[in-house]
C-alpha cells in the first residue's frame, strides 16, 4: 500500500510594501527613543559642551554732565561751604563747559568763585575763561570754560573727573537750600562742537544760620578834581609785529609827571620793564622786542601786553593797559585787526568758542571764518576778539 504522504497548506501573508517615507519614520523614531538617556546624561553631567546662556543686563548710561561736591558735611554748623564743581564725560572729549548753577538767594550766596585748581601744585584743566559770573540777588552763577584741542575725555568710573571750580558759599538763613546745575549748561564735543550735556547733580544742604560778614568794607577813596590818567594807542589790541623791527609804545596823558615805568607782560604774567622813568610829555618810546626777549618766547600761543605806570607831581599814581597782542619771528606780518563796529556785526555764540578752540594752533588753517585777524593762524588773539564780541553784545558778562 502506497504510503499517502499529506501535504500541509503552506502559510501565506499577504503584506503590503513599505513605502521609503515609512522607512524614513521609523528612523526618526527610532534616533529619537535612543537621544532620551543621552540627554539626560548630559543633564546631569557637568559639561562644556553647551554652557549656560547669561542673563544680559544693561550697562548704564555713561555720565556727562556737571556735577557737585561739598568739602564739608552738608549739615555744616555755620561758616563758609566751598562747593566743588566737576566736569565728567566718558565717552566723547569736550573743550569748552558752560555751567550754570541755581540756588535761593534767600538762603545763599555765594562769595567767590575760585578757579585754580582743587589740589595745591596742580594745575587747572580748563585755561581758556569766557565768563565767570555771579549774580546773588537772582540765584544764578555762571561758568564758561574751555582748553584747546583735543580736549578732555573722562573713564566711565565713578571717581574720574575733572575739576573747574570752587564755589564759597555764605548761608543767609537757616534752612534747606538746593544748589543745582540748570538744564541751560552745556558740554562742547571737540570733534563737532555739539552740545552733549546729559545730566546736572544737586546739592542739598541744611543751614543753621547766617554768616556774618568778618570782612572789613573797603573805604571810599574821596575824589580829586585832577586825577592822572594815561591812554595807550599802541600797540594794538589782537595786532602782529615783528620781533625784528621796533615796535613803538605810544600814549597821551592827564595830569601825569612822569612814566614811572613801562612793564611787559606774557600771557598776563610780569615778564620785567623794558623803559623806567621817562618823560610823560614825550608821549612815544620806541622798543625793540630782540633787546628783551630770546627766540624762545615768540610763539604763536604766547601773547604780550604792555603795563604803564605813571605819576603825577602830587606824587599820585596811574597804571593803564594795552593788548594783548602777538609778535612773529618774521619780517612780514600777516593779519589785520577787524574794526571794532563791523566786527561786533558778528552773530558769533557760545558753540563758536568751542569751534575755535578745537582749530587752536592746529595748521595748516582749516576754518578760516575764525582767524579773525587773518593773520593765517587760530590762537589767542581770535580768542580775545571772539569774547570781546559776546561782551558787547551781551552773550557774556
Amino acid at each position: 500500500m502506497e504510503e499517502q504522504v499529506q501535504q500541509l497548506p503552506h502559510l501565506i501573508v499577504d503584506e503590503p510594501k513599505r513605502s521609503p517615507w515609512a522607512f524614513a519614520g521609523i528612523a526618526v523614531l527610532s534616533l529619537m527613543v535612543l537621544s532620551i538617556p543621552v540627554g539626560l546624561f548630559l543633564v546631569q553631567q557637568r559639561t562644556q559642551i553647551a554652557p549656560q546662556a547669561a542673563v544680559a543686563t544693561p550697562q548704564p548710561e555713561a555720565a556727562t554732565g556737571i556735577f557737585l561736591e561739598s568739602k564739608l558735611s552738608p549739615e555744616a554748623k555755620g561758616g563758609i561751604i566751598p562747593v566743588d564743581v566737576y566736569v565728567k564725560s566718558a565717552l566723547d572729549p569736550v573743550n569748552l563747559v558752560e555751567a550754570h548753577l541755581q540756588f535761593d538767594p534767600n538762603l545763599l550766596s555765594i562769595d567767590k568763585i575760585a578757579t585754580s585748581a582743587a589740589e595745591i601744585g596742580k594745575p587747572p584743566v580748563f585755561n581758556k575763561w569766557l565768563e565767570v559770573r555771579t549774580d546773588n540777588s537772582t540765584g544764578n552763577a555762571v561758568i564758561i570754560a574751555g582748553l584747546p584741542n583735543p580736549g578732555v575725555i573722562t573713564k566711565n568710573e565713578p571717581e574720574e573727573k575733572v575739576y573747574l571750580a570752587t564755589l564759597h558759599l555764605r548761608p543767609k538763613n537757616s534752612g534747606s537750600a538746593i544748589l543745582q546745575s540748570s538744564a541751560d549748561s552745556g558740554l562742547y564735543r571737540n570733534t563737532d562742537n555739539q552740545n552733549i550735556f546729559r545730566i546736572g547733580s544737586e546739592l542739598v544742604l541744611n543751614l543753621s544760620g547766617a554768616v556774618n560778614e568778618s570782612s572789613p568794607s573797603a573805604k571810599t577813596k574821596p575824589g580829586k578834581s585832577a586825577e592822572p590818567l594815561i591812554v595807550i594807542t599802541d600797540p594794538v589790541t589782537a595786532g602782529n609785529y615783528s620781533y625784528f623791527k621796533p615796535v613803538d609804545i605810544n600814549w597821551s596823558s592827564f595830569n601825569v609827571d612822569r612814566i614811572a615805568e613801562i612793564k611787559l607782560l606774557i600771557n598776563g604774567d610780569a615778564f620785567g620793564p623794558i623803559a623806567q622813568n621817562l618823560e610823560a610829555a614825550k608821549g612815544q618810546f620806541s622798543w625793540r622786542p630782540e633787546d628783551s626777549l630770546s627766540v624762545p618766547y615768540i610763539q604763536l600761543a604766547n601773547t604780550y601786553q604792555i603795563e604803564m605806570t605813571g605819576v603825577s607831581k602830587n606824587g599820585d599814581t596811574v597804571k593803564s593797559e594795552t593788548g594783548p597782542f602777538g609778535i612773529l619771528g618774521s619780517e612780514e606780518i600777516p593779519g589785520i585787526v577787524p574794526n571794532r563796529d563791523t566786527f561786533a556785526q558778528n552773530q558769533l555764540s557760545i558753540s563758536d568758542a568751542s569751534r575755535l578752540l578745537t582749530d587752536y594752533l592746529v595748521l595748516p588753517l582749516k576754518n578760516k571764518a575764525l582767524d579773525f585777524n587773518r593773520d593765517d593762524v587760530i590762537n589767542e588773539l581770535d580768542f580775545y576778539l571772539l569774547k570781546q564780541n559776546l561782551l558787547q553784545r551781551g552773550i557774556v558778562k
